[in-house]
C-alpha cells in the first residue's frame, strides 16, 4: 500500500495491491492485465485505476488498484511503477488497455519485455463514435462483426478479407481502422498473449462496485473496495469446489464442442509426433510441439479439432496437451489466499512526497470534469442476422431517407401524385349545423399571401381532409401550406367542424 500527497498535504495518489491478488496473478493466471480506470462520482472526481487479470475462466480477477485525484500520464506511470515492484513476475506481461488513453509508451518504458494490445471492447465503441455514412452493402450494423473477425484472423489474409468487408460498406470506417495499428489488435501480427476474444468489458466490475461508493470518504471507499474483492474471492472458491471436470467451464465446453467436429476428420500417421489430417483442407499436426498448421493450438492453448483427432487416434488423453491455465486445479490457486481484515494504519515505503508519519491528508483540488451525456452500449452476438438498412425515399440499401444523395420530389410534383388519390374519395360527408361561419370546399383556393379582411386569427386546421367534397360535386381545393393570413369573408374567424365519432349527420338526422 504507497499513499502520495503534494506539499500542502493534500491527497494526490494511493496504491493497494493484496497479497492474495499478487498470488492468484503468479500462480493461476495468464500473464494478461488490462488496464483501465473509472470515476468514484464523488465531489472531489477522483478516479479509480485498475489492473484486472483474467482467471482459467476468463473471468476478471483484480490484481491492483489505485486512487488518483486526475488521470493523467505521470498517474499512470506511477500506478506502472508500483505495479511492477508488486507482481515482480519475470514473464513477459501483455498489458491491455484503451487505445485513447495512449498508454503504450508508458507500459514499454516500464515493463521492458512486455506486450501492448489494444481493448477490442474499447475499438468496437471508438468504431461506434466514428463510424459515418453512406454505407453500402449490409450497412453499419455488419461493421462491429467484420471488426471482430478482422481481429481473430490468424493469417495475412484473412485479414486482409474482413478489412475488404469494412472498406465495401465504408471507406471512411475503413481509412479510420487502417491507422490503428495491426500489430495491436489482431491476431495475424500481434506477438503477445491472445486477448482479442475477450470483447466485453473488463472495467465492468469496478463500475458496478462504485455505484454503491460514491459519497463515501477515501478510506471508506477503499474498505469496501476491498470488501468487494474478499466476496470475489469467496465466491469462486465455493464454486469451483463443485467442479468436477478437468478443466473451467467455459473451455470444457469449447473442448467438447470441438471434440464434436473431430469425429469426421481423417488422420494420417507420418510419425510419431507428426500427423496429417484430411478436413476441408490438410492441416499437419505437431504433437511435441503442441501445433498444427491451422493456429488455433498455439492461439488458444487448447488443442484443435485436428490435434483431438489425433489423440483420440493413438489413445491419448486431450487434457495432458491442454495449458495448465485452464485447469480447474489452477482457477483453484488463483482464488486460494484470503484477504485479512487491516486494522494498521497506512505504512509508508520510502519515497519522494510519500506519507512518513501520521498526518492529516486534506481532499484533493481537482477541478470538475466536463458533463458528458450516457452513451448507450450497443452489444453484438457472433452469428446474430444482420438488419439491412434500407431508404424510404429511394428504397436503395446501404442507407436511409436523411444520407440520401436522391433529391426530394418538389411539391408540384407531389400535388400531382396526390390528386389522382382524392379523385377516388368516399361520398362527401355533410358538416353538422353550427352558427360558425364554415370553409366552403367549393371555394376558389385563398392566396396565402391574403390579409385577413377583419383582423381575425384564422382558425387551426390541424385534420387532412381526406373524404371532403365540395357541395354540387365540384373539384376540391387542395391547400399544402397553412393558412396565416386566410379569413373568413366579413372578418370573421375560420373554422373547420368536424363531426363528432359516432354522431348523426344532419341529413341521416333528417
Amino acid at each position: 500500500m504507497k499513499l502520495s500527497v503534494d506539499g500542502d498535504r493534500k491527497f494526490q495518489r494511493l496504491f493497494v495491491s493484496f497479497h492474495a491478488s499478487i498470488y492468484g496473478f503468479q500462480n493461476g493466471c495468464r500473464p494478461i492485465l488490462f488496464l483501465d480506470s473509472t470515476t468514484l462520482k464523488s465531489k472531489y472526481h477522483e478516479i479509480l485505476l485498475t489492473a484486472t487479470a483474467l482467471d482459467g475462466d476468463d473471468g476478471p480477477f483484480p490484481v491492483s488498484i489505485a486512487i488518483v485525484d486526475i488521470e493523467n500520464g505521470d498517474n499512470w506511470k506511477w500506478f506502472l511503477e508500483k505495479l511492477k515492484i508488486a507482481i515482480s513476475t519475470s514473464r513477459p506481461v501483455t498489458f491491455v488497455s484503451d487505445k485513447e488513453k495512449g498508454l503504450m509508451k508508458s507500459v514499454l518504458e516500464v515493463f521492458e519485455n512486455a506486450h501492448h494490445g489494444y481493448s477490442i471492447y474499447h475499438l468496437l465503441e471508438n468504431l461506434r463514435r466514428n463510424w459515418k455514412g453512406p454505407f453500402h452493402g449490409d450497412g453499419k450494423v455488419s461493421l462491429p462483426g467484420s471488426l471482430v473477425a478482422a481481429a481473430h484472423a490468424v493469417r495475412l489474409d484473412g485479414f486482409r478479407m474482413h478489412t475488404e468487408q469494412i472498406k465495401r460498406i465504408s471507406s471512411k470506417v475503413y481509412d479510420w481502422l487502417m491507422q490503428i495499428e495491426p500489430e495491436c489488435w489482431t491476431n495475424a501480427f500481434f506477438k503477445g498473449e491472445r486477448y482479442n476474444h475477450i470483447t466485453a468489458d473488463v472495467a465492468a466490475t469496478y463500475t458496478d462496485w462504485v455505484e454503491e461508493l460514491r459519497e463515501l470518504p477515501i478510506i471508506r471507499k477503499l474498505e469496501a473496495l476491498t470488501c468487494k474483492i474478499m466476496e470475489l474471492i469467496h465466491t469462486c472458491q465455493m464454486d469451483s469446489n463443485g467442479w468436477t471436470s478437468k478443466l473451467t467451464p467455459s473451455k470444457e465446453k469449447k473442448l467438447q464442442e470441438d471434440a464434436l467436429r473431430a469425429q469426421f476428420l481423417k488422420v494420417l500417421f507420418s510419425s510419431d509426433t507428426l500427423f496429417e489430417v484430411h478436413d476441408d483442407s490438410i492441416h499437419v499436426v505437431d504433437t511435441e510441439k503442441r501445433d498444427c498448421t491451422c493456429l488455433e493450438w498455439k492461439l488458444t492453448g487448447l488443442p484443435c479439432r485436428h490435434a483431438i483427432a489425433v489423440f483420440k487416434c493413438k489413445g491419448s488423453s486431450v487434457y495432458d496437451y491442454c495449458s495448465k491455465y485452464y485447469t480447474v486445479d489452477s482457477f483453484r490457486m488463483t482464488y486460494s489466499k484470503s484477504i485479512n481484515p487491516v486494522l494498521d494504519s497506512f505504512k509508508d515505503l520510502a519515497g519522494e512526497n510519500e506519507v512518513s508519519e501520521t498526518v492529516q491528508v486534506l481532499p484533493p483540488t481537482t477541478p470538475r470534469p466536463p458533463i458528458q451525456p450516457e452513451e448507450k452500449r450497443y452489444y453484438y452476438r457472433k452469428g446474430e442476422p444482420t438488419r439491412v438498412m434500407s431508404c424510404s425515399r429511394c428504397k436503395g440499401e446501404g442507407h436511409n431517407k436523411a444520407t440520401c444523395k436522391q433529391p426530394a420530389l418538389p411539391v408540384n410534383d407531389a400535388l400531382a401524385l396526390a390528386l389522382p388519390l382524392l379523385a377516388t374519395a368516399p361520398p362527401p360527408v355533410q358538416a353538422l349545423d353550427d352558427p360558425a361561419p364554415v370553409l366552403s370546399l367549393d371555394a376558389p383556393p385563398l392566396a396565402l399571401d391574403t390579409l385577413a379582411a377583419g383582423g381575425g386569427e384564422p382558425a387551426l386546421i390541424t385534420q387532412p381532409m381526406e373524404h371532403a367534397a365540395a357541395p354540387g360535386g365540384g373539384e376540391v381545393a387542395l391547400i399544402t401550406q397553412p393558412l396565416e393570413h386566410a379569413a373568413a369573408p366579413g372578418g370573421g374567424e375560420l373554422a373547420l367542424i368536424e363531426p363528432c365519432p359516432g354522431s348523426l349527420s344532419p341529413a341521416q338526422a333528417s
